[in-house]
């Protein structure tokens, strides 16, 4: 349905830049005629028809006490004459609206009431209006100053290459390149260079001439609404004077208006989002800030922010779209300048600038190359748009983030889990080795109390043996002095009794003396035993254990008695 209403708009407007130009040439056809031209508007064609046979009725005579010169221009519902004010001699532009003709009497007083609240605007920039009529057929006119000098639409179409006449002097001077605009916000323009650098600061100057007059009408209760290159008139001077004000709307809590110089409230490529959305809402200055925040960029890059080849294609541009980044058309701007057109041409109302005066007050910063007021959008709030601009892209997303998320956190708990296991496996393992160590210091302290124990253990066998022998008497007698014979008796006992005659031994031959054995060193210590002097051996024989008499052994006394092969008697006195 959208489509076949866009495919009726445009089809109106060819019409009417049809009958404009024969109106010029004076050759205005019939109405089957138009009809046959465009078969699928002859309706609309009869009734726009009807109502502009009265106006062109009197083209060459008077609208009220306005005596028409010339026309100006003819838009889609209304048609402007250069008239004389015969009574006050000044010239004067008309305006008649078509699209109010026949209307009825409560619209008419409704436009009669908005007429009233905007000729009250007293600013140099804003085109003041002088009275109201109705021409013939019941159809209203508007009365305003004639302002003399060149629309700004125009200087920049003549400044892309697609006017004849090259730019005036008293505007910018643009950087022409070749290229070209369609007439009707519904199509797309070719590429063209971006504004010089050195001529900002006058275009500056005068887009922040135009907000501070829009100030004045919105503190007076008066919104435009239509705020586009088309209705800014830029004098001889270079002034700005913004025209069309008879066409705006008082700020009355939302009631109908009836005058629009475009369908749909406005021009479709400068209309705000919630122009294309709001039925009910009231639209307040923040849409004429919209406006002006496009015909800025549009002055900036030569380029509107929002194109397209249909109607309905524009629209969902300006309602899902972020505009490009000026910077990227002309690097020239600063950074600056780039928030102002991004804050101006925020889709959110509520973060756009909040008045005409404050965006003013922006510009002329970055002309002084002072700090800003505006904030740069964050990057959740780009991200947040972004999803309302695609849900179905942010919903894949979303789900393929919330299963990263989940496997990430799932990766996450095991390993987790696998450096808490290992950790415990080190710390008991660091264990493991200090209680090794603990134990073999244990071994060595056991192997240190056994050794002592059986030095212990030895030393009460020792007293255990010891006792044992002194009970049984073989203590004594192995220590006792009288249980050792004498030399003497010893001597007696073995050479037998005096009184005893012994028996000559046989004589033997003395065998030769054998050599004393020096300490030349010429034979070795073992073999010097051997010739040990006959006292050394009685002496060794003196020395050697006597044969005790048995007695029967006990366990302390097999114990001790490997001690004993060794022990030495003490020498008698």
């Amino acid at each position: 349905m959208a489509g076949v209403e866009g495919n009726r708009e445009d089809e109106l407007e060819r019409f009417r830049e049809a009958f404009q130009k024969d109106t010029e040439l004076e050759s205005v056809k019939t109405v089957l005629e138009y009809a046959k031209a465009f078969p699928s508007i002859s309706g609309d064609i009869a009734l726009e028809f009807a109502s502009w046979k009265n106006v062109t009725s009197t083209r060459k005579g008077y609208i009220g006490p306005y005596r028409i010169v010339k026309e100006l221009g003819r838009g889609g519902q209304a048609v402007v004459y250069l008239c004389d004010d015969e009574w006050l001699h000044r010239k004067v532009a008309v305006k008649v609206l078509l699209g109010l003709g026949g209307a009825s009497p409560e619209t008419l007083s409704r436009f009669q009431r908005e007429a009233e609240i905007t000729s009250q605007l007293d600013h140099p920039g804003i085109c003041a209006l002088y009275e109201t009529g109705m021409a013939q057929g019941n159809t209203p006119w508007i009365a305003m100053r004639y302002v003399e000098g060149k629309p700004l639409s125009a200087v920049l179409a003549e400044t892309r290459g697609d006017g004849a006449d090259a730019p005036t002097s008293f505007m910018m001077d643009f950087s022409v390149a070749d290229g070209s605009e369609a007439p009707s916000g519904t199509t797309t323009s070719s590429p063209h260079k971006s504004v010089h650098r050195r001529e900002l600061g006058r275009i500056l100057e005068l887009i922040e001439k135009v907000a501070r007059a829009l100030h004045i009408a919105h503190e007076s209760g008066v919104v435009h609404r239509d705020i586009k290159p088309g209705n800014i008139m830029v004098t001889a001077d270079g002034s700005p004077v913004v025209l069309d004000f008879g066409l705006a709307s008082a700020d009355e809590g939302g009631q109908p208006t009836v005058t629009r110089s475009g369908d749909l409230m406005g021009t479709p490529a400068y209309m705000s989002p919630e122009q294309l959305t709001a039925q009910r809402i009231t639209l307040d200055r923040r849409t004429d800030v919209w406006s002006l925040g496009v015909t800025l960029y549009e002055c900036l890059t030569l380029k509107r922010p929002f194109e397209a080849l249909s109607r309905e294609g524009l629209y969902r541009q300006i309602l899902t779209k972020e505009p490009e980044d000026a910077r990227r058309l002309n690097p020239s701007l600063p950074e600056e300048l780039s928030i102002v057109l991004a804050t101006a041409m925020d889709k959110d109302a509520d973060r756009r600038y909040a008045t005409a005066e404050e965006l003013a007050d922006d510009l002329q910063r970055v002309r002084e190359r002072k700090p800003i007021a505006a904030q740069p959008m964050s990057a959740m709030l780009r991200t947040k748009r972004w999803a309302q601009r695609n849900p179905a892209v942010a919903m894949m997303m979303l789900a393929v983030f919330i299963l990263l998320s989940t496997v990430a956190a799932v990766m996450y708990v095991k390993n987790a889990q696998l450096a808490a296991k290992t950790a415990e496996a080190e710390e008991n393992a660091k264990a493991a080795g200090r209680n090794e160590q603990q134990a073999l210091r244990n071994a060595e302290q056991a192997q240190a109390n056994l050794a002592d124990f059986r030095r212990m253990a030895d030393v009460k066998r020792l007293e255990e043996a010891k006792a044992a022998l002194k009970g049984s008497g073989l203590w004594e007698r192995r220590f006792s002095p009288v249980s050792q014979p004498s030399r003497r008796n010893t001597a007696t006992w073995w050479r037998g009794s005096p009184t005893t005659k012994k028996r000559p031994a046989p004589s033997r031959p003395k065998p030769p003396p054998t050599p004393r054995p020096t300490n030349s060193g010429i034979m070795p210590p073992h073999a010097r035993s051997s010739f040990s002097s006959p006292r050394r051996r009685r002496n060794s024989r003196r020395n050697s254990i006597p044969t005790l008499p048995s007695v029967a052994p006990t366990r302390s006394t097999i114990a001790w008695m490997p001690s004993m092969t060794n022990a030495r008697p003490s020498k008698r006195p």
